[in-house]
């Protein structure tokens, strides 16, 4: 236990005793040196100022007391100082830790990427059919946008249609985006599409624009074949027909309230009102407007159709705002011209394979009048001065 206490008091001592170890060697340095400089500067004499002698009498005091309670409490000492030998290496070891804890993986910097839209208008309904297509508003962006969760999947939230419609916005894939309406939309109605980036898009994207529009295709109508028509049957019987094709079925009572007709003689100013009458196919997409019964007239004419503004559809749908009309000429008195000319092999009686002319006129004429005006010439299959076509043949 002695030469514990006795190890104790040789370690705690120890510091002491090299500090006072080191002042003597500097006593000793400086007395060299002032040897080794006094043939130089000769004898210096100094004597050191009062605060000085206090202060370095108060240290020289205050480590006597530390040596002599290294000598009187060995225990205590030791014990203080492990203490504060645990305390300092567990400060480090805490401060070492902090600076090497595990971290937290920093998410790498988001890279945002411009899209724009573009918007494409649906199709018309196409009721000449039974069942018809579903019409389809679809939204193409110029990269893939879609969140990789919603791909091929319906979407709820993020895009609205105003006014509201009925039906469901679904991604075809990562960059197309289609609303089909669950009914056809009214036609010639107008829509205002209002999307929401940060719920609809991917994070990564950026979207300038957020409203667009788009519009339903309008009932509209044209003006298909008209023709100045003589009955095969009857000569005599002659009329304007004008063909209407409609892009949805027609509402008959307001069409037919926009109809005039008249006929203009030869290079009269005036017009001369006509009645008319009226066909429809079965699903009135179709009208045919017949003049009443023409007359020859010595110098010819014109058939006028005016169809009026307000025409409207059975659907829901605009009304036809523009009007529209057309011309059919009416043939003067003894203008004759040929139609159709076409050959045909015809079998008759008793012989098979006759070749036959088939000439169509504009008006009827008499057989003799026709054989006398008409000539016909066999040619060779080939051209004579052709003389390679005439070796094939060969």
């Amino acid at each position: 236990m002695l030469a514990i206490m006795d190890l104790l008091k040789f370690i705690l001592r120890l510091p002491f005793t090299l500090i006072k170890g080191l002042f003597r060697l500097l006593a000793v340095i400086f007395g060299l040196l002032g040897r080794l400089f006094k043939p130089v500067v000769g004898n210096l004499n100094w004597n050191a100022p009062a605060w000085w002698a206090e202060v370095s009498g108060g240290v020289k005091r205050g480590f006597l007391r530390l040596e002599g309670g290294v000598d009187k409490y060995p225990k205590a000492i030791s014990l203080s100082l492990l203490v504060l030998l645990c305390a300092a290496g567990g400060a480090f070891y805490g401060w070492h830790w902090w600076l090497n804890r595990p971290q937290p993986i920093e998410p790498a910097p988001m890279v945002y990427q411009e899209t724009s839209v573009r918007v494409s208008d649906p199709e018309p309904v196409n009721y000449a059919v039974q069942k018809s297509a579903p019409q389809q508003v679809i939204l193409t962006f110029r990269n893939s946008v879609a969140p990789l969760t919603d791909a091929g999947k319906a979407v709820e939230k993020g895009i609205s249609i105003s006014p509201a419609l009925e039906g469901q916005w679904k991604w075809n894939n990562a960059w197309t985006l289609v609303f089909t309406p669950k009914n056809p939309l009214p036609m010639g109605s107008k829509y205002e599409v209002k999307l929401e980036p940060a719920v609809l898009l991917a994070p990564q994207i950026k979207l300038a624009n957020t409203n667009y529009s788009f519009s339903a295709p309008a009932f509209d109508y044209q003006l298909g074949q008209a023709e100045y028509y003589q009955d095969p049957q009857d000569p005599q019987k002659r009329s304007a027909i004008f063909n209407v094709k409609f892009n949805a079925p027609v509402d008959v009572a307001s069409f037919e309230k926009q109809i005039a007709m008249g006929l203009i003689e030869a290079n009269a100013k005036s017009e001369k009102k006509l009645n008319f009458s009226l066909v429809y196919d079965a699903k009135k997409l179709n009208a045919w407007v017949h003049s009443e019964p023409l007359k020859a007239l010595d110098h010819g004419g014109k058939v006028h159709l005016v169809l009026g503004k307000g025409i409207k559809s059975v659907v829901s749908a605009n009304e036809i705002a523009q009007s529209k009309d057309g011309w059919v000429s009416v043939p003067t008195l003894y203008s004759l011209t040929v139609k159709d000319a076409s050959a045909q092999v015809v079998d008759s009686d008793g012989t098979k394979g006759q070749r036959a002319l088939i000439v169509a006129f504009s008006d009827a004429i008499k057989d003799k009048d026709a054989g006398r005006a008409v000539k016909a010439w066999l040619l060779p299959q080939h051209n004579p001065n052709d003389s390679e076509a005439s070796n094939e043949t060969g």
